[in-house]
């Protein structure tokens, strides 16, 4: 009869260290990719400097990220876009879509999955557009 509770008590010390062992590399790994994620405002601002970088490559083309959740409220204003990305020209913010709220020099995302366009005309104006 002792033995069997030695092995029992060593199953069950054995199961609660690779519980734990499990656990711990769940954290790991759960905060590295959380940590790795771009959130939304990063996204924008990566989009919007790719269509300055079209621009300046020749191309007149919408660089567009689908999808996007602000989850929450954003605010994207003229002069956060000039010290991201360097743009010293016209800025024209858009909305064509529910979600968004844009006045001369800010556009405000608000709770809802839309489409973000950006691109430099050939007057050099920047259009960021919600839709």
């Amino acid at each position: 009869m002792r033995a069997q509770e030695y092995t029992v008590m060593n199953y069950l010390v054995w199961a609660v260290f690779f519980a734990a062992v499990m656990a711990g590399a769940y954290l790991v790994f759960k905060n590295r990719i959380v940590a790795s994620t771009p959130t939304p405002v990063e996204q924008i601002y990566d989009t919007v400097r790719s269509a300055i970088i079209a621009h300046d490559a020749g191309l007149e083309k919408n660089v567009c990220l689908e999808r996007v959740y602000p989850g929450g409220s954003i605010v994207i204003t003229a002069s956060m876009i000039e010290k991201t990305t360097g743009f010293r020209g016209d800025i024209v913010f858009e909305c064509r879509g529910r979600g968004c709220e844009a006045t001369g020099d800010s556009m405000e995302l608000k709770e809802r999955i839309g489409t973000l366009c950006a691109w430099v005309d050939r007057w050099g104006k920047l259009h960021v557009v919600w839709r």
